[in-house]
């Protein structure tokens, strides 16, 4: 039950109440109010009792305690004015230290500062609660200008280098003035929708959602703030939701949905979505979602199928509402449906996660070839940068994934060209290489049985290809059945792996072609980095050279993981650390005359 309907139906019960009720209603809201908030509830009851007009001198009273109150309220506010005034001119101002730390790093420090203040924090705090104040005795508009002048005042910052200035949100931050941001704001915007026009709050409201620390500020929390009801909500709320139905962004979006809940219940999200999502596709998926506990799921793939059929293809978001009408289709025991859906997905986030679930839940992927083929050729790719904004975030990868996706794909030639791009035995980062390397030794594997190297290899390839378990498995028909935790990545990576190799394979001749030149490689790469003493990657190192052992015996080659490993063991005698990370991947220990000991 949100804000509105408890209020409803506390305003319903209430006129019902009598005098002896009511009584006996505050006396048991008295006894369960925490000790810290018992002083706030003996003022409320208080200002309360002074607005009861029972007669000429009790309102004369009630008058002349608010006109005390506005009055010193402008005392102290024509004194808070004069005091930032002197920090706007510079008359107050901080002084600092700067320091490099590198507690985090040696080659990644942070610069930070140590302040000197002597009272300008004390000021901001101060401000925050006389503007607290004025709400509570109804002086919206002091309120409003009182906020405005902690915004618009930066206070200069005095140092051996270049000065500078921080605001508001910075001192808090740094712990120079302590002032809930949180409360400030809901103090604010509930004084501005009071001093405010009609047909002026919703716009002047949301401009404050400019400012960063108002963006997480729900504005149903505002409507609980000040002790008198706010008119015209009914008119607001529609203003409302007509502007950030017409406003892009992830902040206009929840803000959209929390204001249809408000309104209307989860049944108003689908009225909303119709409206308005080529901006806000997000409210499709939550119409999706609130329908999950009526298990009607052929609702749901109706409404999916619309939202599918609607909104554009080179959203992400899409892939999103896909993947939950997938879901409902399997439970529908509609299969067909299920797996147009999946492949939906995956044309809207063509990503190797996506890829892999779609070939394994497919009943027939060689019938979707060519959407694949076409979905992955369109994808934009290059150099791919991560979006702030995630509600109308376009369906792009990086060069790296690309060629992980042609991989997948079956198109081997491509990837292994990319990986021969890499001349050199170091320089790996960014390149697609390693990645490369990983997949071609996994697929190569003769054995279902992944050991200890090619175990290795799957992590990092799991975190490169941004495979998660928990993910991977919405939209199956398993995803009912597994309690999924990110440690189960490599376990769900590998199963759905070895159903994928199922659908590709290499000849013969590509077989000992790839694995020629991707040995060369790991010789390489291994050689420079125990040579080169880069212990960092003397783990990475040692699981390549056991790995590509445990490829060759499974095409054949009798111990060909511990001969490799005694190879570099045997080249590089002194370097003990590299020997123990070739003991983690299974090297046995070799005796006083070179023996293995077994």
């Amino acid at each position: 039950m949100n804000l509105r309907e408890f209020t409803e139906v506390v305003d319903r019960q209430s006129e019902k109440l009598e005098r002896g009720d009511l009584l006996c209603l505050i006396r048991s809201i008295a006894r369960k109010i925490p000790e810290n908030q018992r002083q706030e509830f003996l003022e409320i009851l208080d200002e309360v009792q002074k607005r009861q007009p029972h007669g000429e001198e009790q309102q004369a009273g009630f008058y002349a305690v608010h006109g005390a109150d506005r009055q010193e309220i402008r005392t102290e506010s024509d004194r808070l004015r004069l005091l930032f005034g002197q920090i706007r001119n510079g008359e107050l101002y901080l002084k600092a230290q700067g320091y490099e730390d590198y507690s985090r790093s040696y080659w990644d420090s942070d610069w930070l500062w140590e302040y000197q203040d002597h009272g300008i924090g004390r000021i901001y705090e101060e401000s925050a609660r006389l503007m607290q104040r004025c709400v509570n005795t109804g002086c919206y508009h002091e309120a409003v200008q009182i906020f405005q002048q902690m915004m618009d005042t930066e206070v200069l910052v005095v140092n051996d280098w270049d000065d500078f200035h921080i605001g508001l949100e910075k001192l808090v931050k740094e712990k120079l003035a302590s002032i809930d941001l949180d409360s400030l704001a809901l103090y604010v915007l509930y004084a501005q929708y009071q001093v405010l026009q009609e047909d002026a709050r919703a716009a002047t409201i949301y401009s404050y959602y400019q400012i960063p620390f108002f963006r997480k500020i729900r504005l149903e929390d505002m409507l609980s703030i000040g002790r008198e009801e706010l008119k015209g909500l009914s008119r607001f709320w529609d203003d409302w939701i007509t502007l950030l139905s017409k406003e892009e962004g992830d902040v206009p979006a929840r803000l959209l949905m929390e204001a249809v809940r408000y309104q209307k219940g989860n049944s108003g999200l689908l009225e909303a979505a119709r409206l308005a999502y080529a901006k806000h596709p997000s409210l499709y998926l939550e119409a999706l979602k609130s329908l999950d506990v009526l298990h009607n799921y052929q609702e749901q793939i109706e409404i999916g199928t619309e939202a599918l059929a609607n909104i554009d293809h080179k959203y992400v978001y899409r892939s999103l509402i896909a993947i939950q009408t997938a879901e409902a289709a399997i439970r529908a025991k509609d299969e067909i449906q299920a797996e147009k859906c999946l492949a939906e997905a995956f044309r809207s986030h063509t990503t190797p996660l996506n890829y892999l679930r779609f070939i394994n839940e497919c009943s027939s992927p060689a019938a979707y070839h060519k959407i694949l083929e076409k979905a992955i050729e369109d994808v934009q790719h290059g150099v791919y940068t991560a979006v702030h904004e995630k509600e109308l975030e376009q369906n792009m990868v990086s060069e790296n994934t690309y060629t992980a996706l042609k991989f997948l794909h079956g198109d081997f030639a491509y990837t292994m060209d990319a990986c021969r791009k890499v001349k050199g035995a170091l320089g790996w980062t960014g390149t697609f290489i390693k990645s490369g390397i990983a997949l071609f030794l996994l697929l190569l594997n003769k054995d279902d049985d992944w050991k200890q190297g090619c175990q290795e290899l799957a992590d990092q390839l799991v975190e490169d290809i941004g495979f998660t378990a928990d993910e991977y498995l919405r939209g199956t028909k398993a995803g009912d059945c597994y309690g999924t935790t990110p440690a189960r990545n490599r376990e769900v990576f590998y199963q759905c792996f070895i159903q994928w190799k199922k659908h590709y394979s290499l000849d013969e001749c590509q077989q000992r072609e790839y694995m020629s030149w991707i040995e060369t490689m790991i010789d390489k790469r291994v050689n420079a980095i125990v040579s080169g003493q880069y212990r960092n990657h003397y783990r990475i190192a040692a699981a390549l050279v056991a790995a590509c052992g445990e490829v060759a015996e499974s095409m054949g080659e009798a111990a060909g993981k511990q001969k490799r490993m005694m190879k570099y063991r045997s080249k590089y005698p002194r370097h003990s650390s590299f020997y123990g990370s070739l003991k983690g991947f299974g090297m046995r220990d070799m005796g006083k005359r070179g023996k293995n000991i077994i």
